[in-house]
């Protein structure tokens, strides 16, 4: 079964921000390159 981008895009949209553990934003922070572009929006 292939996952369409939109179906991702919805979960990440309904994520509280505020319930990451900072350890997890951290990593997250330090595996995105500084040159990646964030497109799209909720």
């Amino acid at each position: 079964m292939k996952i369409k981008q939109s179906d991702i895009r919805k979960s990440w949209c309904n994520i509280d921000l505020g319930k990451i553990p900072s350890s997890l934003k951290l990593g997250i922070k330090d595996s995105i390159p500084k040159s990646a572009k964030i497109t799209g929006g909720c």
